[in-house]
């Protein structure tokens, strides 16, 4: 598996831009011996707060309906990611579940989670049954505000707020 870097530093910016999980989805390219994950990132329009992340499945649609209608191939669209603004990286349950019902129509899958720190956790699904974990730090400096107010109005558009399950107070390290 090779992870763009490009892509690595997207998903921290896109990250550390807002202090909810956010979620979406990006292509992998190659068998899945060979598997390349790289940009483009596709954030959709979803909802989110402190701990959870819903994405809409309309946009979801119309995402794989833009594929097939550019010629691009829909099947690319199998990497998953979402963040951990201020708590660590790991796959919870609700996670675990997503990554099953997404990995079962693919030949392989791969889901990332991220958070402010730069840290990050992967899992690798193939043929739903071989999966393979791991964490990697991302390289780099922590996004400057530069790149988080490029990508924040972006953000604001496709982000908004579900109700808050716990004061913010609680979920930071």
């Amino acid at each position: 598996l090779a992870i763009s870097e490009k892509l690595l530093r997207d998903l921290w910016v896109y990250s550390f831009a807002v202090d909810r999980e956010i979620s979406g989805s990006g292509e992998g390219h190659g068998p899945a011996s060979n598997l390349v994950i790289t940009t483009p990132l596709h954030l959709l329009k979803q909802q989110g707060n402190y701990v959870n992340t819903v994405l809409d499945m309309d946009a979801v649609t119309r995402l794989i309906e833009q594929y097939i209608t550019t010629g691009k191939d829909p099947e690319t669209l199998r990497f998953w990611y979402h963040s951990h603004a201020y708590h660590p990286v790991f796959f919870s349950d609700q996670d675990r579940i997503t990554i099953r019902k997404l990995s079962a129509g693919m030949p392989v899958c791969v889901a990332g989670v991220v958070n402010h720190k730069g840290e990050s956790a992967w899992e690798v699904v193939i043929e739903d049954a071989i999966r393979y974990s791991f964490t990697l730090r991302i390289p780099g400096p922590r996004p400057t505000k530069d790149e988080t107010d490029r990508v924040r109005p972006y953000i604001d558009t496709v982000l908004t707020a579900l109700p808050h399950q716990a004061p913010h107070g609680e979920l930071t390290w």
